[in-house]
């Protein structure tokens, strides 16, 4: 064998390994990791976001939602509002009476801009900052939320 011969046979060994392991990527990814979870339950599913913010309500009735823009413009103030049928998130409240820019990290809602002022906000519910992302956080009867502007 010449020292061209041996050179595309190298070639050709390497092409061949790089064939078998991109081949075995894609079964294992297929094939092998969906049945390495654990069966999920609704119970399971929905666990921690109960442990969160508690169960979600389809009406909700008497909310009152603060935004308050941080001096770069005048608070708007919505009261005694209702959500229904199941909308019944702190994201929901907020669609309802404002243009919003949203990103989405996987099914979180992170909220960009509110009424075109942004980017930096935050929220609370009853004076508490919650512990999830708006379109996760159930709301109650006669729930605060305030939406701040912090800057970034």
């Amino acid at each position: 064998m010449n020292k061209m011969d041996k050179k595309h046979i190298k070639y050709l060994v390497i092409a061949i390994i790089g064939i078998i392991s991109f081949g075995s990527l894609l079964y294992v990814n297929y094939y092998v990791l969906p049945y390495l979870e654990p069966p999920k339950t609704e119970e399971s599913d929905n666990f921690w976001l109960l442990y969160i913010n508690g169960i979600p309500q389809q009406n909700v009735s008497n909310i009152t939602m603060i935004i308050d823009y941080s001096e770069l413009r005048p608070t708007e103030i919505h009261q005694n509002f209702t959500l229904k049928n199941g909308f019944t998130t702190a994201y929901y409240a907020l669609i309802k009476f404002c243009m919003v820019d949203i990103r989405w990290y996987g099914p979180q809602a992170y909220v960009r801009k509110i009424n075109g002022i942004g980017e930096g906000w935050t929220y609370k519910v009853n004076g508490i900052s919650p512990f999830a992302a708006c379109n996760f956080y159930n709301l109650n009867n006669f729930d605060v939320i305030q939406w701040i502007y912090v800057g970034m």
